[in-house]
């Protein structure tokens, strides 16, 4: 089974990175990701940066018979979290603590295979998930802290084992990168995910019949599309839009009639709150849409 270690980092999602790994699709492939939190120090001096360049996605992933116009499938077979440690930071001026502290606050924390030691007297069980997981766009490189139409930064804490990330290809390829795994995340992630070094098994799929403007997330249980913007009602109208374009698609509902099932059964939930482009999701059952 082929590997990509966590050494092959990028700091963008675009296709003008060097390709660390050729996949053909329904390969299996291992990928390993980096801590950022492991060197607090270089992740202060980064975020200090007019421009971060966040160096905790493992990529480029060349996907073979990947076109422009198909979607990606990337299945999650597994996800565990290695290293036996995790990090928490939050610094002045970023998210909601942002105004409420003068210099960095980070934790570091034991993180078992079953559970994060907050305290002594605390712990709480994992789960598991992928913050990043996004393909390049059409005509730039896109910052790896951010979310956008690619998929990237969602920190949809859906993103785990058994899941399936549908992705819009915009270049031949798809140049598919994943990274920032979390040992544990709250929706919104209003400070800091538990960041942890992890192992991921993932298997690719090419969809020519399903045309995306964003990501969509697939569980057992729901569908979900993620979508990101400069508020949360911004980005919540994208992800609605898109819930109600994809049910007229695959159910043959008009256009207000998928709003109006939308607004009976999907639920608006927030992804994150904590980077300069916040994130959220509008999840239905799968029941609705049994076809992805």
């Amino acid at each position: 089974m082929k590997r990509l270690e966590k050494t092959h980092l990028i700091d963008t999602f675009g296709a003008g990175h060097p390709v660390a790994l050729t996949v053909d699709e329904g390969e299996v492939f291992v990928v390993e990701t980096f801590n950022l939190l492991d060197d607090l120090e270089a992740f202060r001096k980064a975020m200090g940066e007019e421009k971060p360049k966040i160096m905790n996605v493992t990529g480029p992933i060349f996907v073979k018979g990947a076109r422009a116009g198909n979607a990606l499938r990337v299945d999650i077979l597994d996800l565990e979290i290695t290293g036996g440690h995790g990090g928490m930071a939050c610094l002045p001026g970023i998210g909601p603590f942002g105004d409420k502290i003068e210099q960095m606050q980070a934790r570091h924390l034991k993180v078992d295979r079953h559970y994060v030691h907050f305290s002594d007297t605390l712990k709480i069980p994992i789960n598991p998930m992928l913050g990043k997981v996004g393909v390049a766009p059409s005509d730039h490189a896109s910052p790896s802290n951010l979310a956008g139409p690619h998929g990237g930064n969602m920190d949809n804490k859906q993103i785990a084992k058994g899941a399936s990330v549908y992705l819009p290809v915009f270049v031949d390829g798809a140049y598919l990168g994943v990274g920032d795994a979390h040992a544990l995340m709250g929706d919104g992630e209003c400070i800091s995910a538990v960041e942890a070094e992890s192992e991921v098994t993932l298997r690719c799929g090419i969809v020519t019949d399903l045309r995306l403007t964003h990501p969509v997330v697939v569980t057992s249980t729901e569908v979900m599309t993620v979508a990101e913007g400069k508020t949360l009602e911004e980005a919540s109208h994208t992800a609605i839009t898109d819930m109600a374009r994809l049910i007229t698609d695959k159910c043959g509902l008009s256009f207000i009639d998928a709003g109006f099932l939308i607004s009976i059964i999907g639920d608006l939930r927030v992804c994150q709150i904590v980077n300069a482009v916040v994130s959220v999701r509008v999840a239905v059952p799968r029941s609705v849409l049994p076809l992805l």
